[in-house]
């Protein structure tokens, strides 16, 4: 402490003490120096007098700063003992203070956390329906689709899909039906863009998740959070977070809905593209073979006008004869010019079907499928019932639309209750004696009135739910007059269908034999003058109509079967010949 002494006495007589004196405007009264005969000893004693008063103001006014300054001295000569630095590593805090740190943290459970995790909930749900909806539409359902390829032979024609030189040269020659359905449900334009627009319907479900994350950063950026004791989460009430699962869930069923409409859409359009390729199928396998029995007939003709002619100048048939025989065998020439050009429209629109290019060749349809036996007209009923698109797409246009009205009730209407009984995490500012607000609500906001309504404008929303309403009734009112019209066609369908059915029987098993009997007859009658040239030439020409009318008959049968499964909207199987 001496050494301290001395270094504040040293410090005061220094020029720095004399400049701080000044600094502070530190003045001191002297008496003034008069020419008396006071001696030299009085003024001496003055100057010790002044002294000593500037040691004792800035012994006082100093005195924090040297206890700042020479602090660390101090602490540096206690630290040497061993007793204080035991004492200090061996400090342990108080018991409660470790028993606080030692359990586990406990979890929250506020108002955002239920939130956010029941807002996953729904989103996952979200996403899994938009998978199993694009794994529909990759991976096809028989019960489920009006048409579905075969896998193995859907591999087998994968270049021709992808390449048109290929499909060119597998349609050069004669084709089956079942390689026309593969080739038309891979290849056609339209069925393609039919699966991107389903595919786009498919987005809503991220659109739906992607806005709700959106507004659910917003409740977490104006979420409030006042820590008076113990963890405190999310501040806000349960009927303040915005969106809520269930509005997230009715968008979700309403996206869901959405794609239903589209996959329909898709499936109407299938049905169409491959109901058309089906007709063209069998217009085509007409053609060809009208064409080729037009041409025989023409050449039997040819070689009948050669005889007629060498007879007529003998003179043993009479000119009407040589006449009969020549305007037959013109209007089969019209004829055959007549079927080649339709055969070359024929060819065309299946160019455009396939996306084949102009000068693509086409060949002939094989025409070997075996059309089963049609199913009973009630159970075709019971069929449509279930897998007519039209029917389904609209049930799920009601089942949107009753969504929509449930999601504007759910934000116009009040709810049932007027939450004054709803948990809220509210625990610090409802407890204790600094409470900010009642445990629960025990009045009605001012804003909203005595026995009013607390949504507001909801009388302006009301409209819109009445017009949507009566939508609604008249699309049930439509579903019901087109569930009846769909029985209808399908009766006349299945009467179409039976009616071609038994008319190419009979063509197959019956006519065309007796035809053919009938002609071979008719040539040796002639041969031995029993009856006359224009007999002989009338059986010809019945047999040509029998065996056309046979084949329109078994091209009618196939078009009218692919007509009755676009009525039904469900494809049975074809059976192939050998």
């Amino acid at each position: 402490m001496k050494a301290i002494s001395d270094s504040a006495q040293s410090f005061v007589t220094s020029p720095f003490a004399l400049n701080l004196k000044s600094s502070f405007n530190i003045t001191f009264r002297r008496p003034k120096r008069v020419l008396t005969q006071a001696s030299d000893e009085d003024y001496e004693q003055e100057q010790e007098q002044e002294k000593a008063t500037i040691f004792d103001f800035l012994k006082m006014s100093m005195k924090p700063l040297l206890i700042i300054l020479f602090s660390p001295l101090l602490l540096a000569a206690c630290s040497g003992s061993k007793a204080a630095q035991e004492e200090i590593d061996g400090y342990l805090p108080p018991a409660v203070y470790q028993a606080a740190q030692a359990a586990p943290p406990a979890a929250e459970s506020s108002n955002g956390d239920t939130f956010n995790t029941d807002f996953s909930k729904q989103r996952q749900k979200l996403l899994q329906i938009k998978q199993a909806a694009e794994s529909a539409l990759d991976h096809p359902d028989t019960q489920n689709s009006f048409y579905t390829p075969d896998a193995g032979r859907l591999e087998a024609l994968a270049p021709a899909i992808n390449d048109p030189a290929a499909a060119q040269k597998l349609l050069s020659n004669d084709f089956s039906l079942a390689d026309l359905e593969i080739l038309t449900w891979g290849r056609n334009p339209m069925l393609k863009s039919a699966a991107n627009n389903f595919h786009a319907a498919l987005e809503a479900y991220d659109q739906v998740a992607n806005l709700d994350d959106i507004l659910a950063q917003y409740t977490a950026f104006t979420a409030g959070s006042m820590t008076g004791v113990g963890p405190a989460g999310n501040m806000g009430g349960i009927d303040k977070l915005f969106p809520f699962p269930g509005i997230t869930a009715l968008k979700g069923d309403i996206a869901k809905v959405e794609t239903m409409i589209a996959r329909e859409d898709l499936e109407i359009v299938r049905r169409t593209i491959i109901t058309e390729a089906r007709k063209l199928y069998w217009e085509l396998y007409y053609n060809r073979k009208a064409r080729a029995t037009t041409s025989d007939s023409i050449t039997v003709l040819d070689g009948f006008e050669a005889s007629v002619q060498q007879r007529y100048a003998g003179g043993q048939i009479p000119l009407r004869e040589l006449v009969m025989l020549r305007i037959r065998k013109e209007k089969l020439k019209e004829k055959l010019i007549t079927l080649t050009e339709n055969g070359r429209s024929l060819d065309s629109r299946f160019k455009a079907l396939l996306l084949l290019p102009d000068e693509a060749v086409m060949g002939s349809p094989q025409g070997h499928e075996i059309h089963p036996a049609l199913p009973d007209l009630a159970k075709l009923n019971e069929l449509a019932l279930t897998h007519a698109q039209e029917l389904i797409r609209m049930g799920s246009m009601i089942n949107r639309m009753e969504l929509m009205i449930e999601m504007g009730e759910t934000e116009i209407y009040p709810g049932f209750s007027q939450n004054y009984s709803l948990t809220e995490n509210r625990a610090v500012t409802t407890a204790g004696t600094g409470r900010m607000d009642t445990a629960f609500q025990t009045n009605v906001p001012a804003g909203a009135g005595a026995g009013q309504p607390k949504m507001p404008f909801m009388g302006l929303s009301e409209a819109y739910l009445r017009e949507t309403r009566r939508r609604l009734n008249g699309l049930r009112q439509e579903l019901a007059g087109l569930t009846a019209e769909t029985a209808a066609k399908v009766r006349e369908g299945w009467v179409a269908a039976d009616q071609a059915r038994r008319e190419d029987l009979l063509y197959r098993e019956k006519l065309s034999e007796l035809a053919r009997v009938n002609f071979r007859t008719a040539g040796r009658a002639y041969e031995s003058g029993e009856i006359s040239f224009g007999d002989a030439l009338e059986a010809l020409m019945l047999e040509l109509a029998t065996k056309l009318a046979a084949e329109r008959r078994k091209a009618d049968r196939g078009i009218t079967t692919a007509a009755l499964k676009a009525t039904v909207g469900f494809s049975w199987p074809e059976k192939q010949e050998g």
